[in-house]
């Protein structure tokens, strides 16, 4: 099969995702779109395309947290509005565990995968998400947290408010513009960064800036749900920055990563091998 036929197998992400109530029952969010997917206890859940939203049908004291969980595939991605008004967007492959009500003193939710943050700004309830082996405490803010299992790094990346991000027994407030790093050895570092680059996924852009195209790959890939085999490992050093539209066709990302100088795309069904020219 020539390239060029092969290259139509490939599709780019969507809004999908997979929600899961505290009894277990499982709702495809792809399917129920527009209006009630579900009452659980005074809150209603709606689905608006690509938003799954809580709303408070009645105010009522609610003793015991009920806990839902959206679960974002490989090439889609999802965004909700939980009952505080704080609003998540979920990039590929991530998972957000959360109450249907916040009760107690703290807003806790659970991360694994990438996720933007609008927090709703509440001093008396912290805004609390915790990831496999760390913590981020807000006060009001919008922060990106990228926490995928099969990267040994832990990123929090602050644009506007407070954060404090915690690992172990270390930990460190940011100010907008500054990114936390936890390695895998458990030590946090911080440094400056641009924003966008690690926030432009949720406006439906890849940006890149002297990224080496080992990791732009994994971006990549998570989104179009392919599979990368490296022919010539020399290939993953090479830089590349630049934008492109996540919502376009995978061969539009190709062209553009090929013009970085002598890397070459071929694509079988949905596996990518990359190679020098």
């Amino acid at each position: 099969v020539g390239s060029m036929v092969a290259q139509n197998e490939v599709v780019q992400g969507g809004t999908r995702a997979i929600l899961t109530l505290a009894d277990g029952k499982v709702v495809d969010l792809e399917k129920t779109k527009g209006g009630i997917v579900e009452k659980q206890s005074a809150t209603n859940i709606f689905n608006q395309g690509g938003n799954l939203v809580y709303k408070d049908s009645l105010v009522q004291a609610v003793e015991k947290a009920v806990f839902n969980k959206v679960t974002v595939p490989r090439g889609g991605e999802f965004s909700i509005t939980l009952s505080d008004g704080t609003i998540v967007y979920l990039n590929s492959e991530s998972e957000l565990r959360y109450p249907v009500n916040f009760v107690g003193r703290d807003r806790r939710v659970y991360l694994s995968g990438e996720a933007y943050f609008d927090v709703t700004q509440n001093k008396e309830h912290p805004f609390i998400v915790e990831m496999k082996n760390s913590v981020v405490r807000v006060l009001g803010t919008s922060f990106d947290v990228r926490a995928y299992a099969d990267e040994d790094e832990v990123l929090t990346t602050l644009v506007q408010g407070v954060v404090r991000f915690s690992a172990g027994k270390e930990s460190v407030v940011l100010e907008p513009g500054k990114q936390a790093i936890l390695d895998k050895l458990g030590q946090i570092e911080t440094r400056e960064v641009d924003t966008y680059l690690y926030t432009a996924w949720k406006e439906g852009v890849f940006a890149f800036k002297r990224q080496r195209l080992e990791e732009i790959m994994k971006v990549v890939a998570r989104w179009y749900d392919v599979n990368i085999f490296w022919e010539n490992v020399s290939q993953k050093e090479v830089t590349f920055t630049g934008k492109m539209k996540r919502y376009d066709d995978f061969s539009k990302v190709m062209e553009m990563l090929e013009m970085t100088g002598n890397t070459e795309f071929v694509v079988r069904e949905n596996n990518i091998f990359i190679r020098e020219k």
